[in-house]
């Protein structure tokens, strides 16, 4: 008795975004042009193997601004940092190589602009550090992160809200988020800050979420992209695993007869090759209108 055929569908739009391979190139630039340290304050991207073959590339990972050397080199990551560690960074004349996103960076301005009687809102994850860094370019002193749709409709009454959204917050939240706001707050702004790479692989995975039994999303457990395309898949009915690499592809897969893959916005393209190689070699057939005609989107 032959065994039934076993598929695997790969989401249309997946892996590095624009804004990754921006902050990537700037990096392969700058170690390149000197055999001095290279100082990265937290990480530039969310992904332990980028991060590891940085270090074998000579950067210098650090979790504050005290641990570099007066004058050295430093590359702020594509999440952005806050003004005040920019000025700081001056104060002690780092060079600075700026690889932060450039939506990200169209935030900070939008919230620069929030004046100082209004009060700006931002739809993000606690601790995050886009969040932190959006929060710090804000032009009014009153700030209030909000991590869901139960936590605006439980505000008070604002003067001026301006709602902000981090790139990398569920499409769908956004949403309802938005549509609550504007009726709570019909006085209220709520400029469009839409990441168009995070939304197009949500929307992707989604629809591989409606085609498959399972999804797996290659990326690391603090990425914040990776983590909502599991979100999205489980809300499209589809149970989702997030992966790291092909050595870490569960058990449960074998009794799996359509199986989906997706990968964060800073997942390397190596990595999504392993994987769909090991899967390969497990006995799942690549369906054929899987391929992805353009992995990196916007």
């Amino acid at each position: 008795m032959t065994k039934p055929e076993r598929k695997l569908v790969v989401a249309d739009c997946l892996g590095f975004c624009r804004g990754v391979e921006h902050a990537l190139a700037l990096f392969q630039s700058a170690a390149a042009a000197s055999p001095e340290p290279l100082y990265v304050l937290y990480e530039l991207v969310h992904n332990r193997a980028v991060s590891e073959q940085m270090r074998r590339q000579g950067a210098v990972f650090v979790s504050s601004l005290d641990q570099v050397p007066a004058g050295s080199r430093l590359l702020i990551g594509a999440h952005g940092l806050p003004l005040a560690l920019h000025e700081q960074a001056r104060q002690k004349g780092l060079r600075v190589i700026d690889a932060t996103c450039q939506l990200v960076k169209k935030l900070h301005a939008l919230a620069a602009s929030v004046p100082p009687e209004a009060t700006l809102l931002l739809l993000g994850k606690a601790g995050h550090p886009e969040a932190i860094g959006i929060l710090g370019h804000s032009g009014s002193p009153n700030t209030c992160l909000i991590q869901s749709l139960e936590e605006l409709e439980a505000l008070p009454p604002l003067r001026q809200p301006v709602l902000l959204t981090q790139t990398t917050v569920n499409h769908n939240e956004v949403q309802a988020v938005r549509e609550a706001f504007c009726r709570r707050f019909p006085d209220g702004r709520c400029p469009v800050s839409i990441c168009a790479a995070s939304r197009q692989r949500q929307e992707a995975v989604e629809k591989l979420a409606r085609r498959t039994e399972l999804v797996l999303v290659i990326g690391s457990s603090h990425s914040s992209n990776a983590r909502r395309l599991c979100e999205c898949a489980l809300q499209a009915g589809t149970p989702a695993v997030l992966i790291e690499n092909a050595d870490s592809i569960p058990e449960a897969v074998q009794a799996v007869r359509r199986l989906g893959l997706s990968a964060g916005a800073s997942t390397p393209e190596y990595l999504i090759a392993h994987t769909v190689e090991r899967l390969l070699a497990m006995g799942f057939t690549l369906q054929k209108d899987s391929l992805p005609p353009d992995n990196h989107g916007q």
